[in-house]
């Protein structure tokens, strides 16, 4: 699809600079956002409140350079 090509586009120029990873693909960079920005359960998200900012953190460890 297009938005895909143009978030591949994207990435592709921060793998260049050396601010992502190189193995990260853009599809999955996508279905990471989209989880970490959906509504979660009112039952997950009263027992584990830090649980957004926890997968945001482990996310972005996860996309940079090694």
């Amino acid at each position: 699809t297009q938005t895909l090509e143009r978030v591949e586009e994207l990435l592709d120029t921060a793998k260049d600079a050396g601010l992502v990873r190189g193995d990260l693909q853009a599809l999955e960079l996508i279905v990471g956002i989209g989880l970490l920005t959906r509504p979660q359960p009112a039952a997950v998200s009263a027992a584990t409140p830090e649980l957004v900012p926890r997968l945001v953190s482990i996310l972005l460890a996860g996309m940079r350079p090694r």
